[in-house]
């Protein structure tokens, strides 16, 4: 956004609250994109628990936006001017947009991938360590079994 629409060298000439505003603006509109099958034909949510469980699935996700884009970090660090942040939060809205799902697509595949190819490196590192003596004995995919079944 700071090379599109302004030079880094300039003052920000937005207001810190117009910054936090529109950061809360931006976090109503994720939660009404969120896919319809929680609303009725209208456009809004079939109950109050639907919408409790949306702002329950973005709630890491909005958390990381007050962080990224609180606004000392817009105006000090990034110093973006009021276009800059417009095209910003256009952004984020369209690119969360393009990441919703519809409930069903097939992502197994790609989860089985994701989650085989980490297990895979282990195994052969712990093939490359067998002749070396060190304290951690339990290498590999029996560490990675080992760290998911933890609980407190």
């Amino acid at each position: 956004a700071r090379t599109t629409m302004g030079k880094r060298s300039q003052v920000s000439n937005l207001n810190p609250i117009t910054v936090i505003q529109r950061v809360r603006e931006l976090q109503e509109d994720l939660v009404q994109l969120f896919p319809s099958y929680h609303k009725d034909y209208s456009g809004r949510f079939l109950n109050v628990l639907s919408q409790q469980r949306v702002k329950r699935a973005l709630t890491l996700f909005d958390i990381h936006l007050r962080q990224i884009l609180g606004s000392k970090r817009v105006l000090k660090e990034y110093k973006l001017n009021d276009k800059a942040f417009e095209y910003l939060l256009k952004e984020i809205r369209t690119k969360y947009q393009q990441s919703l799902i519809t409930p069903g697509e097939i992502i197994g595949a790609i989860a089985a991938q994701s989650c085989g190819e980490p297990a895979t490196q282990m195994t052969l590192n712990t093939f490359h360590n067998a002749g070396i003596s060190s304290k951690n004995v339990t290498l590999g995919v029996p560490r990675l079994l080992e760290l998911l079944n933890v609980s407190k």
